[in-house]
């Protein structure tokens, strides 16, 4: 059994084919992967057809929240929560939170250093 996991669910041929590149065919891949993700997260903010339907869905999510049977029912909702809400939630909410900050600070450190040390490549190969 392999230690390998096709965790991202890519196609299983391509999958394979990449476990057996070189570790320079890999980093070239992985780079050439991100450039091709970033540059489409631009074009897709920059799409005017999707930009247009989140304007949409945006003013029809207003004119419901101003409805007054929505705003009756949020303020019961918000009632009933405050009322069920425990010390006991609380100090597990506190729990979770110191357990979970060492965690969360690793990664989120990791994840800072993986994407400057890519967005820098990116622009080297835009620039190039």
């Amino acid at each position: 059994m392999s230690l390998l996991r096709n965790r991202y669910k890519i196609p299983e041929d391509k999958f394979t084919e990449i476990t057996r590149m070189s570790e320079q065919e890999i980093a070239a891949l992985a780079d050439q992967s991100y450039v091709a993700w970033m540059t489409e997260t631009e074009l897709k903010k920059k799409d005017p057809d999707i930009k247009m339907i989140k304007e949409k869905k945006r003013n029809l999510t207003k004119d419901i929240e101003k409805d007054p049977q929505v705003i009756e029912l949020r303020a019961q909702l918000k009632a009933k929560i405050f009322e069920l809400t425990s010390e006991e939630k609380a100090r597990l909410d506190e729990e979770l939170r110191n357990a979970s900050a060492e965690y969360n600070r690793s990664i989120k450190d990791f994840r800072a250093m993986f994407y400057t040390c890519n967005d820098i490549k990116t622009k080297r190969v835009i620039q190039e």
